[in-house]
């Protein structure tokens, strides 16, 4: 439940990995748009659903402000109904909006009131999830989140999306060495280093694909522009269900590049698509990623900030064929045996099992 993009990545990987592992779910969502109207929306659903013996709630990212505003009816089926509730706590506020978009002062009334929603919505809930091991030491450090309440939740992809190519060379455009990149060029994405990387490699036969739209794509598109780049295609913002296309095309993909706090506490969702896809994959060195990746096995890592480090791994890739089959291979065996969406949500039920919850 909560007032949410069902379209959204994690949403959409959580409900369908419950439906693969043959849980009934009902959905209530008020929506994310229309001011508080949507919150009277999400009241009015809920109390529309006819069978209320529910066995687990979970609120939806982003669920700061659905908790807070559900507070009376989550509490009651929380303390009086014995039905846990789990927030999605696959960002906080106060780390997207002050540290990472850096939006305002972290010294601030929205600073603080950033920080009053992420606590506020933990505190209400029994778990919170996040999506890797540093999302959560970040709720503990810098919230006082208790890290019993914490349980993580990688961000997996939709494998019936997001799947391996029946034909193992898709056509391209061009001959050229497609380099790929999609993202809503937030801080944390470090485009910026990607065009000065392209910048770099700019009289090599490989082209960017840079697709998605954001606040500073027009900044972007100039700082290329005055570069005198050709080897940028800009797509703008396609279909989320279109990103596959994109992706088969390329010869390898690349993630987060940034030099922001958030760089260094996720496991971005573009990491997980990309493998389901057997591609392979470049992203900033982090012990985020660390967690779960090892470089030269089944990722490859440059230093974040470091558009000469990127160009570096892109060519070592472009000119090693044997490097670039293994990364492929072992990244998308990866994915298969442990971050499929019905993969993820069964390790999330059966943690919520092993805490004493009869799911």
């Amino acid at each position: 439940m909560g007032n949410y993009d069902p379209g959204y990545a994690r949403n959409r990987i959580l409900v369908k990995g419950m439906i693969e592992n043959g849980v009934e779910v009902v959905c209530c969502n008020g929506g994310n748009t229309g001011g508080i109207r949507k919150f009277w929306r999400l009241m009015v659903g809920y109390f529309q659903i006819p069978d209320k013996h529910f066995d687990l709630v979970i609120v939806a990212f982003p669920p700061q402000e659905t908790m807070v505003a559900m507070a009376p009816i989550l509490s009651f089926m929380r303390l009086f109904r014995r039905i846990p509730v789990v927030v999605d706590m696959l960002t906080s506020h106060y780390e997207g909006y002050i540290l990472d978009r850096k939006k305002y002062s972290p010294q601030s009334f929205h600073a603080k009131w950033y920080k009053w929603l992420d606590r506020t919505a933990v505190r209400l809930a029994d778990f919170a999830i996040v999506n890797c091991t540093l999302g959560g030491k970040f709720l503990t450090d810098e919230l006082g989140i208790p890290a019993k309440k914490i349980i993580t939740v990688f961000n997996g992809a939709d494998d019936s999306l997001f799947k391996k190519p029946e034909k193992e060379n898709e056509p391209k455009d061009s001959q050229k060495f497609l380099v790929h990149f999609h993202g809503n060029f937030l801080p944390l994405h470090g485009v910026p280093y990607i065009i000065q990387a392209a910048n770099i490699l700019k009289n090599e036969n490989i082209q960017f694909q840079i697709v998605g739209e954001g606040k500073s794509h027009n900044a972007y598109r100039k700082m290329a522009d005055d570069l005198g780049l050709k080897n940028i295609t800009w797509t703008g913002r396609v279909p989320y269900e279109s990103l596959p296309s994109y992706i088969s095309k390329a010869d390898v993909c690349l993630s987060i590049f940034g030099d922001t706090s958030k760089t260094e506490t996720v496991i971005p969702n573009k990491i997980f698509e990309v493998i389901a896809m057997g591609k392979a994959i470049i992203t900033a060195d982090t012990e985020a990623v660390r967690e779960i990746f090892k470089d030269g096995e089944n990722i490859l890592f440059c230093r974040k900030a470091d558009p000469t480090s990127l160009a570096e791994i892109i060519l070592k890739l472009k000119n090693d064929a044997g490097l670039m089959n293994k990364i492929t291979q072992n990244s998308h065996a990866l994915f298969m045996d442990k971050f499929s969406k019905k993969e993820i949500v069964r390790d999330l039920i059966n943690t919520l099992k092993m805490k004493g919850y009869k799911l």
